[in-house]
């Protein structure tokens, strides 16, 4: 989480799959936080080639509302989300690359509560397939 599936990485390895809602399973949950898109880093962000906002589930714009004050949209262009009102200023800056506008460092804690709630709801979707099997 939190870091870029290249193109390359694709061809390398075609069975890694992009999460595409909040209950599939065998698949890559991928996401990288900044503030704008012109803070977008290389180093973790491009190219990018999968995207899934960890607060809706959804692969597309829709905005999603985080603790009544955060919106995170995904930019399906250069496959980031869009953090606004969150103050980041308080993050550390990591060699001028991450906390700088990109959230990477943040988003375990940002998106804590919605990663925990998915991970229950992806586990009963594994243990109920499994079982129909």
């Amino acid at each position: 989480m939190g870091y870029k599936v290249t193109p390359e990485d694709i061809r390398n390895h075609p069975s890694i799959t992009a999460a595409r809602d909040s209950a599939d399973t065998g698949v890559v949950v991928c996401y990288n936080s900044v503030a704008d898109v012109k803070y977008v880093k290389d180093v973790v962000s491009t190219p990018n080639v999968m995207c899934i906002n960890p607060v809706n589930w959804h692969t597309d714009a829709t905005p999603a509302i985080l603790n009544d004050t955060i919106t995170v949209t995904l930019d399906p262009q250069a496959n980031v989300l869009v953090v606004k009102g969150f103050d980041g200023s308080y993050l550390p800056n990591i060699l001028d690359i991450l906390n700088v506008g990109d959230y990477h460092g943040a988003e375990p804690w940002l998106y804590s509560e919605c990663l925990r709630k998915n991970i229950r709801q992806r586990t009963e979707s594994f243990r109920t397939a499994k079982s129909r099997r």
